[in-house]
């Protein structure tokens, strides 16, 4: 049987609002509710995990991973901590509801022992957001450990595909790799999933969505190998794809880095001793605040009560949609 197993890739159609559904995380929604109408969410739902160790500030919430400029469009999110912060910066509708990937089926597939699965940071699609000498750093150090396991594949997201980045150094030093995550495709979540459920082991040079994913999927975890850094300028190039530069000068900063390297301590280790956590991957993706199909159903008003609720929301949307489209005329 190959391995590992994956779902078909099921892209999104181009004029889906895909801003508002990465990853296929409306889909995940309606099969867990068991809703059998067009599933649309006239809301954002947060896709990206953010740092737990800026729950508490000083600095923004960064809402480029809400990817919300209207403060009047309701907002799910994670943790109640970041409810919290996006309340007390002006939102008026948040919600913690933990993260699509909480709300997948059980895959059942087999983890095959002494596999490493390798995740490094990813980039965005026409973004130039990766230093050529760390990739070929990491990728030698990936090579220089795979000795120690059965199996060594790689996840390759799709913004590093489009980009060039990472295939050509796998390749090279014989290392297979997979395409990891796609936020146009369907079946997204899923894919991630059945990936961190097969591998006993995942090693990563980054703190992102992968760590929470691979926890809680019940792999063990390690944080090693060189760490890439950005300058404040890729990060500000990436604010025109996310729509919000105000923590550029944070996520390219020292402190950033000592923050992310403190919080990872317990996983700095050789990927062979990685360390199985669920309980911390469900604290990061908020399975505390998890909902129930019903509450669900209510929260994304997929009842008929909530359908006629929701028609200010949506008229909202198609407004905006008709300014954003009147806006790209103008400045052809």
């Amino acid at each position: 049987m190959e391995f590992p197993q994956l779902p078909p890739v099921d892209k999104a159609h181009p004029k889906e609002r895909q801003g508002l559904d990465p990853y296929g995380a409306t889909r995940v929604a309606a099969a867990y509710c068991g809703y059998q109408g067009q599933p649309h969410i006239n809301a954002v739902w947060q896709h990206g995990c953010i740092p737990p160790w800026m729950d508490d500030g000083p600095y923004s919430f960064p809402t480029d991973h809400v990817a919300i400029k209207s403060r009047w469009l309701p907002v799910f999110v994670a943790r109640q901590a970041e409810a919290l912060l996006l309340a007390n910066a002006g939102y008026r509708r948040v919600k913690a509801i933990g993260l699509p990937f909480l709300y997948l089926p059980e895959v059942g597939v087999e983890r095959r022992p002494g596999s490493l699965l390798v995740v490094p940071v990813h980039s965005l699609v026409g973004v130039d957001f990766a230093e050529m000498a760390a990739m070929e750093a990491y990728a030698d150090y990936i090579a220089s450990i795979r000795k120690s396991f059965s199996t060594v594949v790689a996840s390759v997201h799709s913004g590093c595909l489009s980009n060039g980045y990472w295939t050509r150094q796998f390749d090279e030093r014989g290392i297979a790799w997979v395409m990891g995550a796609n936020a146009a495709d369907h079946n997204a979540l899923l894919r991630m999933k059945m990936l961190f459920s097969q591998f006993e082991y995942v090693t990563t040079n980054g703190f992102g969505s992968h760590v929470p994913y691979a926890l809680i999927s019940g792999a063990k975890l390690s944080f090693g190998g060189p760490v890439p850094g950005h300058s404040k300028e890729q990060y500000l190039q990436a604010a025109g794809v996310w729509g919000d530069p105000s923590c550029a000068s944070y996520y390219s900063s020292p402190l950033y880095f000592q923050q992310q390297a403190d919080f990872l301590a317990h996983f700095r280790r050789h990927p062979s001793e990685g360390v199985a956590d669920i309980a911390l991957g469900e604290s990061l993706l908020g399975h505390d605040v998890k909902q129930t199909p019903q509450q669900l159903m209510d929260t994304f008003r997929w009842t008929t009560k909530g359908q006629i609720a929701d028609i200010p929301i949506r008229v909202g949307l198609n407004l905006v949609e008709i300014r954003n489209r009147l806006g790209t005329l103008l400045r052809r």
